[in-house]
């Protein structure tokens, strides 16, 4: 991903003093820094385009720390946690669910970003025996800001001090040379890469990195000992997808050691109903919006169920003839699919919540994490409790 270009920052006046804002602004003319009243500012005239270019500082008014928004008790979730550091994306996906949201049509960044600590405490003392599992990623790419923010630096260290948490950055780009300047161990911390064939990049993942820099950027942080995740999501089906795919897997394999990736994450291509309108708009002749889909459970466009079943087995089968030891998951399936393509399935959110626990305790004794029972993990209440949902 090239250098940002910022066209304008915007500044809450509640932050102006905040020595976060103060790091910001100074790397930037001050002829185009505004300070503004956060609370009077309406975004709803600037397009998604515009956005990108538009800088702003403020506060975050909810919590930071959330469980990811899996969308139906009919698909098995994992019970992952992410973190909202930034909201907004420079990155352009043709798929992007943030497409969707107004409040996310410009680059967003917290000054306040400090109560992350106290919310993640809290939470890990709700459950202190379970390996949590968090990162950065959810609503906005984890290294794409980073250059201006500084968030992941400002991170590693805290979770690095907890016993028991896996710290997860997910990226697009090539921007790991932060990992320069942070310092301090880094036992707990994992780095992933979104991937796809090029032809998928070139055509659907608009100012992301190619796949070659994606993967020459996670053979550097292979270097320095740091652990690595990949997901294989979206999976987008097309015309040489099978060929295009099972290059990359072999590809993957090639650059990177099994024994350095955590785990592994097969999603297909799937959006909201709603979603279709702008990218037809935004993107026009795109490829996705022109493939059959039917109306999931969790009311997501999704491929029907043959044509995914077809494309997770070859990637998976691909996969496992290089590792039969990496962890290897569904985002956001059935137990069906799980069953027909891997031969087993989760029983539930929090056993396959176990099941990584497991992968990482076995596979990772130096990052010492605790043993996992499975007792203590299936008798947690997960995101779908209300009584958990009040606590976060």
């Amino acid at each position: 991903m090239k250098s940002l270009h910022i066209k304008k920052v915007l500044v809450d006046r509640a932050v102006v003093e905040e020595n976060f804002t103060q790091e910001i602004v100074s790397k930037y003319d001050p002829s185009i820094i505004e300070v503004i009243d956060a609370d009077k500012i309406d975004f709803g005239n600037t397009s998604i385009a515009q956005g990108k270019s538009i800088l702003f500082i403020t506060n975050y008014k909810g919590n930071f720390c959330k469980p990811c928004p899996g969308t139906s008790q009919n698909y098995i979730c994992c019970n992952y946690h992410v973190i909202n550091e930034t909201t907004g994306c420079p990155i352009d996906c043709a798929y992007c669910i943030l497409q969707s949201y107004m409040n996310s049509r410009i680059l967003t960044v917290y000054a306040n970003y400090s109560k992350i600590f106290d919310e993640f405490d809290e939470l890990r003392n709700t459950y202190p025996n379970r390996l949590f599992r968090i990162g950065t990623g959810e609503l906005a790419d984890s290294l794409a800001l980073e250059e201006i923010s500084g968030i992941s630096q400002k991170l590693i260290p805290y979770f690095e001090s907890k016993k028991n948490v896996l710290f997860e950055i997910k990226t697009k780009t090539d921007h790991v040379s932060f990992l320069d300047h942070t310092s301090g161990p880094m036992n707990n911390l994992v780095i992933s890469w979104s991937i796809n064939p090029a032809e998928i990049i070139d055509n659907i993942e608009f100012k992301s990195d190619s796949i070659n820099d994606r993967l020459a950027a996670a053979v550097k942080v292979q270097s320095k000992g740091i652990k690595l995740a990949f997901h294989f999501d979206p999976i987008v089906h097309h015309k040489n997808w099978q060929e295009n795919y099972l290059n990359l897997v072999d590809l993957l394999f090639h650059k990177i050691k099994a024994k350095n990736i955590v785990w592994i994450s097969l999603g297909a291509l799937r959006f909201p109903p709603s979603l279709k309108e702008t990218i037809r708009s935004r993107f026009p002749g795109i490829s996705i919006i022109r493939d059959e889909q039917i109306i999931g459970i969790d009311q997501k466009l999704r491929y029907f169920k043959p044509i995914r079943l077809e494309m997770f087995r070859e990637i998976y089968s691909r996969i496992r003839a290089h590792s039969e030891d990496v962890f290897v998951y569904f985002c956001m399936e059935s137990k069906d699919i799980w069953q027909k393509v891997m031969g087993y399935s989760p029983e539930s959110t929090n056993h396959l919540d176990y099941l990584f626990a497991e992968s990482l305790y076995r596979r990772f004794p130096e990052m010492r994490f605790s043993k996992p029972d499975i007792e203590y993990y299936l008798a947690m209440q997960n995101k779908h409790d209300h009584a958990y949902q009040i606590r976060l």
